[in-house]
């Protein structure tokens, strides 16, 4: 009986354990951006990167609010979800990914469980100027900050 105990309460121990880290792109631009998002196709195994539903926040002085989010409306390109194109509007963010019960080092790390670094490229327009994220080049862009999230700043 005893025994049975300490493995429960190990287990409840364990879950509290648990943490996400999200991705965001945030536009701190005066004017709304479009991010246009190409993932892969039929991934076999957990994506990081969403294919929908995707929420935006509001943003202001290098912090989301995560307590109200709002769906987006993405505009998908082809029959399935892995391109869509979305406008995000001055002081918002767009959460893009999420990586459970892992840490996020760099894009070709090894992910626990199968999870999949899913991006083919992400491409953001702003006031005329394209910014192409391809794999390769993702930690050029997006940086740590905040409690276990991954931010690129669009300025």
């Amino acid at each position: 009986m005893k025994t049975k105990f300490i493995i429960v309460a190990i287990a409840l121990l364990l879950q509290g354990c648990s943490w996400i880290v999200r991705f965001f792109v945030v536009n701190e631009t005066k004017v709304p951006i479009t991010i246009e998002m190409t993932l892969q196709k039929n991934v076999s195994s957990f994506p990081i990167f969403h294919y929908g539903p995707l929420y935006t926040y509001k943003a202001e002085k290098n912090k989301v609010d995560c307590e109200q989010p709002t769906e987006a409306n993405p505009v998908y390109v082809g029959d399935d979800k892995s391109h869509y194109k979305v406008e995000l509007p001055t002081n918002a963010a767009l959460e893009i990914g999420r990586l459970e019960n892992d840490k996020y080092e760099k894009y070709d790390q090894m992910y626990i469980n199968g999870r999949v670094f899913n991006i083919e490229s992400l491409k953001i327009t702003s006031g005329g100027k394209e910014t192409v994220i391809v794999p390769k080049n993702f930690d050029n862009y997006f940086k740590k900050g905040g409690d276990n999230e991954i931010f690129y700043y669009v300025k």
